[in-house]
């Protein structure tokens, strides 16, 4: 294994060019899964190697033990080190390892005997070998978890597998496990792996709720599943495969070829689904998705997987130092690298919506997030317009994105529901230029003087990049209730708003002059006032007043609360839109 030389992996251009369109050939994927575990095994041996870790004192201190496992389990079975070292949450653990070995931070072996243990029981190879203990279990990747009896949260096992079977001793000695790791028994749990099959085309992945590293960042507890809630986890993933393989072949293959572990993930609840660089093939998926939500999210989190195996064989950035770029669905500013994961990965997202487009009974929503995919992949490529730090390749994965995003555009929807599209990508925008974007302190006074003196304005300086966590907005509300005017389950309201609900719900109603009350109200945030009034502005037909307000709000807000004394954002509006330039999307 370790001291073998490796493969050299390439990408052909017409494989490149196939990535670049949309969905990949299972070959393609495949070969991207050969360069990652190739890529593994030299990480591998580069921790192996270490100097700094032979002699070290511990009981996971020393990889020899482990490493001699793994090698000759591997020249008995291939094919499970190989599934082993691929595994997703070992490149989590991997990645871990490395990031402290460089920085000569002391890195700890424990992994690398789960793994070997693992490697060794399914390859049966005898071995004796420290596990870790953590949060009271002990889990092999790949082969299951064992849970221990009474307080046990950390500390080590030993796992001894040989011609009598699997056994595991803890609590010095006093406890001994045999275990089966084809059988539910004495605390022990196989991993649940889940095969499902349409139309000849099968998807087969792990169901990992205790890996340590399952939702890719710290070591985190197990969660175990119960048998509903596995049940429930196989019912959904039989239908959204069912949905891919009949409405989304392309994308059901390359997903078939490339996925292999999902996580019922149960810390992070902030988003549809996520994937880590480190965990290529692993997708974490919070609890309540509908099979249509789950059938998408397969696709966008595979997208970043394939992005991120192509970059470690294709440069497609230059400098990825300095980028603050715009984009509609972070409220961060991106560096390049991070555009280009976001569009490749939205244009496929609005893709899907465009084949779902047909679909009878029609998915609810489904004409609104075609939409809005697809104006936020418009949005972020003209943010990205004129960047130099993109190599050819980078150009051409960016072109690519273009062409795919026309025939995406080409799609009639109705002009309600595009026009709906428009005020969620604008308000995002506007937001997002309130939380990042400190104005220029000098610029400020400068125009604080004009106005006072009755002066004409002149253009506002540029900003500087701040990230501001505690700026509030109404964005969240006004999205949420513009999409339920949508579905038909949002409410008509009339009557003042005095609240600041009461405002974002008559701006969903299209009540333009209530709602701007409310927005102006004194006891309105500051930030908010702008937005909305920009908003409702722009509903009146005030366009330019309302492109100074959305487009230069950091400026509009901190002239507002220069001027005291109950100052009017509109006022102020009016008095910079002159000379407030259309500008580029994302420029301070």
């Amino acid at each position: 294994m370790p001291g073998d030389a490796l493969p050299r992996h390439s990408l052909s251009r017409a494989a490149f060019r196939e990535f670049c369109a949309g969905a990949a050939d299972p070959a393609t994927v495949i070969a991207l899964i050969d360069a990652e575990y190739s890529r593994r095994r030299l990480l591998l041996r580069a921790l192996a190697d270490d100097d700094a870790a032979v002699g070290r004192r511990g009981v996971f201190g020393d990889p020899r033990p482990a490493w001699d496992v793994l090698a000759t389990a591997e020249s008995r079975a291939p094919d499970v080190v190989r599934q082993v070292i691929l595994y997703p949450p070992v490149g989590v653990w991997l990645h871990r390892a490395v990031v402290a070995a460089i920085a000569g931070r002391d890195v700890t072996f424990a992994d690398l005997n789960r793994m070997a243990a693992a490697a060794a029981i399914r390859s049966d190879v005898p071995c004796d070998l420290a596990l870790p203990v953590q949060h009271g279990a002990v889990v092999l990747p790949t082969v299951g978890s064992l849970r221990l009896p009474g307080s046990f949260p950390a500390g080590f096992a030993r796992l001894r597998h040989g011609t009598a079977g699997t056994v595991i001793n803890a609590l010095d000695g006093r406890l001994a496990v045999t275990i089966d790791p084809y059988r539910v028994a004495a605390g022990f749990r196989p991993s649940p792996i889940h095969t499902t099959t349409a139309a000849g085309v099968e998807l087969s992945v792990w169901i990992d709720d205790t890996d340590p590293y399952r939702e890719f960042d710290e070591a985190r507890p197990p969660h175990e599943s119960s048998s509903i809630e596995l049940l429930e986890w196989r019912k959904l993933l039989d239908e959204a495969w069912d949905t891919l393989v009949h409405r989304h072949p392309r994308w059901a293959r390359e997903i078939g070829a490339g996925v292999s572990v999902v996580t019922p993930a149960v810390h992070n609840r902030t988003s549809s689904g996520f994937s880590s660089a480190g965990a290529i093939g692993a997708i974490a998926l919070p609890a309540g998705q509908s099979v249509l939500e789950l059938a998408e999210t397969l696709v966008h989190e595979f997208q970043h997987s394939k992005l991120n195996a192509v970059a470690r064989l294709v440069d497609l950035v230059e400098d990825d130092t300095g980028g603050r770029f715009y984009a509609p669905w972070r409220p961060d500013p991106r560096p390049l690298s991070g555009m280009l994961h976001g569009i490749y990965a939205f244009v496929s997202v609005a893709e899907f919506w465009l084949a779902q487009a047909d679909q009878v009974p029609p998915s609810p929503n489904g004409a609104l997030l075609l939409a809005h995919r697809r104006r936020q992949v418009a949005w972020a490529l003209e943010s990205m317009a004129g960047s130099t730090g993109l190599t050819e390749a980078g150009d051409e994965l960016v072109a690519a994105v273009r062409h795919r995003l026309r025939v995406c555009l080409s799609d009639p929807i109705p002009a309600e529901v595009t026009e709906v599209a428009e005020r969620m990508v604008l308000d995002h925008y506007a937001n997002w230029r309130l939380r990042n974007i400190r104005p220029d302190a000098e610029g400020i006074e400068a125009l604080t003087h004009r106005w006072r003196r009755g002066m004409t304005a002149e253009s506002p300086r540029p900003g500087l990049f701040q990230l501001r966590p505690r700026c509030s907005t109404g964005r969240s509300t006004r999205e949420g209730l513009l999409r339920a005017r949508l579905s038909g389950s949002g409410r008509r309201t009339t009557g003042t708003m005095a609240t600041a609900f009461g405002a974002d719900q008559a701006y969903a109603d299209d009540d333009y002059d209530t709602a701007l009350a409310g927005y102006l109200r004194a006891d309105h945030d500051a930030g908010d006032a702008v937005v909305g009034a920009g908003l409702c502005l722009r509903g009146i037909g005030r366009q330019d007043v309302a492109h100074a307000l959305l487009g230069r709000p950091e400026v509009v807000a901190a002239l507002v609360a220069r001027l005291g004394g109950g100052a009017d954002p509109v006022a102020v509006g009016t008095w910079l839109a002159p000379v407030v330039a259309a500008g580029r999307v994302g420029a301070p």
